[in-house]
């Protein structure tokens, strides 16, 4: 019995350091190698914002520009696309869909 509760005790010792040592991993926080910057028009709303909110009649157009900067080292082509902003189910703002009823 006495050898049972040593390999007992043994077995426990090893599988707390597992939670008092855990692996550590590392990921590297990167925010990418390429940045968007919008150039707001004479119609936006606010310019201290970072996303375009401007103010037009019905059925006007308007032409919106973006600088891009890239940071990597070879050349690139970007697509651009504009999508609208929607609140989540979870509250938050959410700019993946591409097909809304927002008019």
């Amino acid at each position: 019995m006495n050898q049972s509760k040593r390999l007992f005790v043994s077995f426990f010792s090893i599988l707390s350091l597992f939670f008092i040592f855990p692996s550590i991993s590392k990921a590297e926080d990167s925010a990418g190698d390429f940045g968007i910057k919008p150039v707001f028009p004479e119609n936006q709303i606010d310019k201290a914002i970072g996303y375009f909110d401007l103010l037009v009649a019905p059925e006007q157009n308007q032409i919106l520009e973006v600088i891009i900067s890239n940071s990597s080292d070879e050349e690139r082509t970007f697509e651009v696309s504009v999508n609208p902003a929607v609140t989540s189910d979870g509250g938050t703002i959410d700019y993946s869909q591409k097909k809304t009823n927002v008019r």
